[in-house]
């Protein structure tokens, strides 16, 4: 998408139907966050009473001052750094603070979400469709959560490791320091953390798992699937289902010999690096 620069460019993409649309994914997010009269979470005041003795005191509490059944017992506050933005915007706005901060978390987390998709799909309006059903789904999630925070350090991970399957390159020296962050906010950072080894595992990095062999290239390009089988004559068959863009036939490597044939397949966008299959 090039709307052109300079002011011209902002114009013409504010005013692009793409900008509407994604106008009216914000306004679905604000029907459904606030149609609720409720906070649809009751834990949301455990964690603003958090925050008040952490703004009245000025240090972590260091055992379990709320519950009755577990009183006293040694207890770490990891999702401070979520709770607070909630109990400043009560504090300051009361319960319109409290709705109006999760609008804009979820709003902030569906149009990173829209961009990922888009990135990875190159059709905004299928993209548009998908975030929309996203939204039926994760209604269960709107209000005032601290697993917000977590869902938006989510998406810039999974933003990140796109651009450096798609790319080559990406500022992955941000990692670090998002899970630092995310850590403190909320525990879904360890399915982030096992995410991130999946990717790398699938792709990002070589290594060979039984017939499985993942190999990292240089070009993003070229990145494909590779499927070998052994044929009856001694020669090796092989598929390969690639992301360079072009469709055609070939021969080398281990299937240059006497009744080889390599067929390229191409989904239609870059991918992350190839798996090799073999079988036989």
């Amino acid at each position: 998408m090039d709307f052109g620069s300079g002011i011209r460019g902002w114009l013409r993409a504010g005013t692009s139907f793409l900008a509407v649309l994604t106008l009216v994914m914000i306004g679905i997010q604000f029907i459904f966050s606030m149609y609720k009269p409720d906070m649809n979470d009751p834990d949301i005041w455990w964690h603003m009473r958090n925050a008040h003795y952490l703004f009245q005191h000025h240090q972590f509490p260091r055992f379990d001052m709320f519950s009755f059944t577990v009183a006293g017992h040694p207890w770490i506050n990891h999702e401070w750094l979520s709770e607070v933005p909630f109990y400043l915007a009560y504090r300051v706005f009361g319960l319109v603070g409290l709705k109006s901060l999760s609008f804009f978390v979820l709003g902030a987390i569906f149009v990173l979400l829209l961009y990922l998709s888009y990135q990875e799909s190159r059709n905004f309006k299928a993209s548009f469709v998908a975030c929309c059903y996203a939204t039926f789904l994760a209604t269960v999630s709107f209000g005032p959560r601290t697993i917000l925070f977590g869902y938006v350090y989510l998406v810039v991970l999974l933003i990140i490791l796109q651009r450096f399957r798609q790319r080559g390159k990406a500022p992955l020296w941000v990692i670090p320091l998002l899970f630092c962050l995310w850590a403190n906010t909320h525990g879904s950072w360890s399915l982030g953390l096992i995410l991130f080894f999946l990717i790398a595992a699938s792709g990002l990095i070589g290594g060979s798992w039984g017939r499985v062999d993942s190999v990292r290239r240089a070009a993003p390009s070229h990145a494909g699937i590779r499927f070998r089988r052994r044929r009856r004559d001694g020669g090796q068959q092989g598929h390969s289902v690639g992301a360079s863009g072009e469709a055609g036939t070939g021969r080398g490597g281990e299937q240059d010999r006497p009744g080889a044939r390599s067929v390229q397949v191409a989904p239609g966008n870059s991918d992350s690096a190839p798996a090799v299959i073999r079988e036989g």
